[in-house]
């Protein structure tokens, strides 16, 4: 009952903020529009700047119809259900969170962490404020999390698939996957001895084929869905949104904020070299920090939230094209994180984060809807773009702390 309660005023606050606010900008819509009027297959064009991937366009296109089907005129209400998706989303992940967490957990911390995750004012903010979408393909990625915990890879892999299909910040995420693999085929026990199992190059090589054919299989659907909207076409849009953010920071208040370097074109210099090629840098460096820490935890198989969690809050930071809503993602693995690992640090870095996110996101929108007005834009900017980086450096700090501590206490276990 409380579970339900809990659920049903999360949602209830969500469908009364998007109604009540208006999107900004109002592209889904548009998008919503477009796709019933032009089809698949002439969605993409010039026209349309930097469009999603197909399986959230198919989403669209339901809602569009919906809209035209029952005439819907209210601008409340057309609003709305263009929002609703990402509302769904929000609590499709407060249920997640409750099952995994009332799995491992007893009843009162399941119901503090789904609660924290249903009323989470960054989350609400974003997708029935804002109208954002960010929220959809973050529970692709917090359910590609749990499969690989559960060592259920298929179910990951179509996760993940999906999470692709539906935006393209999904990719921060590929090194999870990989690392998935890696400990799928080469187990931890392997890594801890000197040698290997008897038989265990047969046995790995066995793994490693089953996991090639079910990814294959998923990259197959994957194109099947993409090929009513022209697979050439969908290739070029996706990696140009990828190649083409103008800006060091569209918005987020991170590292480049920090040094005024957020609204500069990407061939602005930072100690003689271009921030496009440092974010390029920060990227690998931040994935190599990934797989290092994949390593240090790697005889722990509920790893994945916190590796996912390693990879989007320092790409938010450090790597450049980043808006100011991408570190939602990282909310929900972080309290995923929690659940697997009732770590008291982690929960801090959760409120922290929290707050962090949705104050960024707040003063961005203010800003963007009636400029700065009587608000200190520039003062604002740096005092949270110093917050970000300083609980990114912190986070990164404590996981490789706490990464080497395992890694000793395990060795002198052997």
């Amino acid at each position: 009952m409380l579970l339900l309660i809990i659920l049903g005023a999360a949602l209830l606050l969500r469908l009364i903020l998007g109604y009540c606010y208006p999107p900004y900008p109002e592209t889904m819509k548009d998008w919503a529009q477009r796709i019933v009027e032009t089809g698949f297959a002439k969605f993409y064009g010039p026209e349309v700047q930097w469009p999603y991937p197909p399986l959230y366009l198919y989403i669209l296109w339901v809602l569009g119809l919906i809209i035209k089907v029952f005439n819907v005129t209210n601008p409340g209400l057309k609003e709305l259900i263009i929002e609703l998706p990402p509302i769904l989303c929000d609590i499709a992940a407060s249920v997640l969170l409750w099952k995994v967490a009332s799995k491992r957990l007893d009843e009162k911390k399941a119901l503090l962490v789904t609660a924290l995750y249903a009323f989470n004012p960054a989350a609400i903010h974003n997708s029935s404020m804002w109208g954002q979408t960010d929220s959809v393909f973050t529970l692709a990625v917090a359910l590609m999390c749990v499969f690989f915990c559960e060592k259920k890879y298929l179910k990951a892999f179509i996760a993940f698939g999906a999470g692709l299909m539906l935006k393209q910040q999904t990719l921060t995420f590929a090194p999870v996957v990989i690392a998935a693999l890696i400990a799928a085929v080469v187990p931890a026990d392997s890594l801890n001895k000197t040698s290997a199992p008897e038989g265990g190059g047969t046995a790995s090589l066995r793994r490693l084929s089953i996991l090639i054919a079910q990814g294959l299989a998923v990259i197959s659907v994957m194109i099947l869905i993409s090929l009513p909207f022209g697979l050439a076409e969908m290739l070029k849009q996706y990696l140009s949104v990828q190649s083409g953010m103008p800006y060091v920071s569209v918005g987020a208040y991170n590292f480049w904020m920090l040094i005024n370097r957020g609204w500069c074109g990407m061939d602005t210099t930072f100690i003689g070299i271009s921030c496009g090629i440092w974010g390029k840098l920060a990227i690998i460096a931040i994935t190599a920090l990934s797989f290092l820490l994949a390593f240090l935890y790697r005889n722990d198989e509920k790893k994945y939230p916190l590796l996912g969690a390693s990879l989007i809050l320092p790409v938010f930071c450090f790597a450049t094209g980043m808006h100011e809503r991408y570190m939602l993602s990282g909310l929900l693995i972080l309290a995923l994180a929690w659940v697997y690992d009732t770590k008291k640090a982690y929960m801090v870095f959760y409120a922290v984060f929290t707050l962090l996110q949705l104050l960024n996101t707040v003063f961005v929108y203010h800003f963007a809807l009636t400029g700065a007005g009587n608000l200190p834009q520039a003062a604002i900017e740096k005092v949270l773009s110093f917050g970000d980086f300083a609980a990114t450096v912190c986070f990164i700090l404590y996981l490789f702390i706490g990464g080497l501590r395992i890694n000793k206490a395990d060795k002198a276990d052997q």
